[in-house]
This record gives C-alpha cells, sequence and structure tokens, in this order.
C-alpha cells in the first residue's frame, strides 16, 4: 500500500501529467474554476494559459466585458466555446471578442441573437476569423437578413472548413447551401437542422460524410443530390419531404448506412434500392405511407416503422 500511495504521489508531481490532466478537464470546467486556478496555483498557470481549448458555460458566463477580457489572459486558443453568446451585443463586444480569439480553429457561439443592427457589424467583425476556421457551429444563431448571411458566407475558407452547423438559422436559404457546399471542398459535416427556409436544396459534394436536415419544415425536394460518401443522413420531421427525394437519397448515396426520415408525414409510398451499404432506416411516424418497398439493400438490419398506421 506505502509503495503504491508513493507512486500515485509521484506521478500527481509529474509536469507532464498534470499538463495532459488539465488540457483534458480544463473545457468542461466553470470558467471561474479556471479563474480560480489562474490566480491561485503558480504550477498551473503557465499550463492553463497555454491550453489551445476553453468552454464558457451557460449558467457562469461573465458579462461581455469580462469575456473578452478573460479570454485575453490565454496565449493561443484555438478551440472557443460560448454558450450565452447572447452576452455579445454591441459592435465594440464583437470585436473585442474576434480581437481576444485570433488564433481560434474551432468556434462555437450558442444563443446567439442578431438584429438588423447587429448583424453586419458581427460579420464583418468576425470576417478575419472566418477565414481560419476548421469548425464553425452557430446553434440558434439568428442572422436577420439573407444579405447578412451571404457575407458571412463568402467569407469563409474553403479551403479549412471542415465542419459547419448552422441550427435553427432561420434566414438559411439554398442558394446559402449551394454556395458552401461548392466552395467548402474538404467538408464533412454539413448540420443544417431546423432551418426552416430551406425547399429545394441541392446536395453537391464529394467528401461530405454526415448532413442533418431535420426539422427543416419548408423541405420539398433534393432536385440535385449527388454525396458519394455520405454515410448518415438525417431528414426527420421534414412534413413535406416528397417520397421522390428520400428515394433519389438513397439510390444516388452509394455509402449511406443510416437515414432517419422519421414524421415525414408527406411519404405515401416509399421504393427504396440500391442502397448496397444501407443498414438503418428510420421512418417512425410517417403517418402517410401506405406502401413500402425495399430491394438491393443487402446490408439492411434494422427497419423501424413505429407508428406508421399504413405500413
Amino acid at each position: 500500500m506505502a509503495s503504491f500511495a508513493h507512486h500515485s504521489q509521484s506521478n500527481l508531481n509529474n509536469p507532464l501529467l498534470t499538463e495532459v490532466v488539465l488540457h483534458n478537464i480544463l473545457p468542461f470546467l466553470p470558467l471561474n474554476s479556471v479563474l480560480r486556478a489562474l490566480a491561485t496555483s503558480r504550477d498551473s498557470h503557465s499550463i492553463i494559459v497555454t491550453s489551445p481549448s476553453i468552454r464558457v458555460g451557460d449558467s457562469l458566463s461573465p458579462d461581455r466585458v469580462r469575456l473578452s477580457r478573460v479570454l485575453r489572459r490565454f496565449e493561443r486558443l484555438a478551440h472557443v466555446h460560448v454558450e450565452n453568446a447572447q452576452l455579445l451585443v454591441k459592435l465594440e463586444d464583437f470585436r473585442a471578442f474576434a480581437d481576444a480569439i485570433p488564433h481560434v480553429v474551432n468556434l462555437r457561439l450558442t444563443k446567439l441573437r442578431l438584429n438588423r443592427m447587429t448583424g453586419g457589424p458581427f460579420v464583418d467583425s468576425f470576417k478575419r476569423t472566418f477565414s481560419n476556421l476548421r469548425v464553425l457551429s452557430l446553434h440558434g444563431s439568428m442572422f436577420p437578413t439573407s444579405e447578412v448571411l451571404t457575407n458571412m458566407v463568402s467569407y469563409i475558407n474553403g479551403k479549412t472548413l471542415t465542419s459547419i452547423s448552422l441550427a435553427g438559422c432561420r434566414t438559411l436559404e439554398d442558394q446559402h447551401v449551394k454556395i458552401l457546399l461548392a466552395k467548402c471542398s474538404l467538408l464533412i459535416r454539413l448540420h443544417l437542422p431546423d432551418c426552416t427556409r430551406l425547399v429545394s436544396p441541392s446536395l453537391i459534394h464529394n467528401l461530405v460524410e454526415e448532413v442533418n436536415m431535420s426539422q427543416c419544415t419548408s423541405l420539398e425536394s433534393l432536385p440535385n443530390i449527388h454525396l458519394p460518401r455520405v454515410q448518415h443522413m438525417s431528414l426527420q420531421w421534414c412534413r413535406k419531404l416528397s417520397s421522390r427525394a428520400v428515394e433519389q437519397v438513397v439510390r444516388t448515396s452509394s455509402s449511406l448506412k443510416f437515414l432517419n426520415v422519421g414524421a415525414c408525414v408527406s411519404v405515401k409510398q416509399l421504393h427504396l434500392e440500391s442502397g448496397r451499404l444501407l443498414e438503418t432506416v428510420q421512418l417512425g411516424m410517417c403517418e402517410s405511407i401506405r406502401e413500402l418497398r425495399v430491394g438491393s439493400c443487402p446490408e439492411l438490419k434494422h427497419l423501424h416503422v413505429g407508428l406508421c398506421a399504413g405500413a
């Protein structure tokens, strides 16, 4: 027991172990805990300020002035997640925040709320940041006009971005999706749930592996779709989506493994053909479906049809 205790204590005093632990737990700590460690622990200070990641929680977020001041204490933040981005409301807030994270490559902002007065300043303040990003996530972000969103898309560097999430972006239109896919040649994940202005977007990309367009309640069709590497496709609660669109997804996506079209109530007849790698199809709550045929899907193992009245 004594030797075990001695060995454990030696590991805890190992600077490399301390660095590994801090870098892995720091993004999940409340910001106040991180600041307390900065102020009270001389040994941890140098490790913390060089940490590549920080997550500013919702309930413990500082005010907007303090947020930027705190971020400046870190030397090379590459991953920043602010859960309460509604703190940022003025031009000077956006500029101070963008200036505090010049090296960020993974930016996640939740609850960002923009209006006609602040949408443009937000995009202009972050245009340099957008050009360096690999991951951009703006959950629940409200862009006031299509023009503002078009400007943001134009600043994104298509040679670096691999993942984008614009969940709940109610001003996103078909044209924006087309531009994003055309310019972002390395994109792997496209998450656009609850984007209610999408109607008939073209989905053409050679590398995308994951698409989430659930709750896009105006989505009717996918007139041009070419996603040879997509494996995971979520279209649940797209209440206007046609049977033809779903069939086209399966027929043209040769790598597709998972498809969720649950609660797509406009789907009445569904013929799934040539899904050679398709393993799971979720059709739950497709209450209007009356006919379902599956052919040439040799890997299909899970077919969920719960609450499909006519199936």
